[in-house]
């Protein structure tokens, strides 16, 4: 049997589904589908929210102008489990909303 399997969807098709899968849903890179994503979500966040975003965006391409691209599949580092991930992107947020609460402060101070 002739299975295929989209990331779009995630959902298996098989040729005697009823529906075929569109040619547009199979040209979906995951990139671009990631990109989409966080478009969506980005879309849906407030103006700091969204700000904060952007300060880490900016470091990442700061690391890839220095390091090159992330590519996880091939990266050497041995990233931590959940927990400390989750830890880790948590004072993320708390450190970006504390310099932008301090560039602002210097701006109107």
């Amino acid at each position: 049997m002739n299975i295929k399997y989209t990331e779009a969807q995630n959902v298996v098709h098989t040729p005697d589904c009823e529906e075929p899968i569109p040619d547009t849903l199979r040209m979906i890179t995951p990139e671009e589908a990631a990109r989409a994503t966080l478009h969506g979500l980005a879309y849906t966040l407030g103006r700091d929210e969204v700000r904060v975003l952007m300060r880490i965006a900016e470091r990442l391409r700061a690391g890839r102008l220095v390091y090159g691209p992330l590519t996880l599949a091939c990266d050497a580092r041995s990233f931590r489990g959940k927990e400390a991930r989750e830890e880790l992107e948590d004072a993320l947020v708390y450190l970006a909303c504390a310099w932008l609460k301090a560039e602002a402060q210097e701006v109107t101070g």
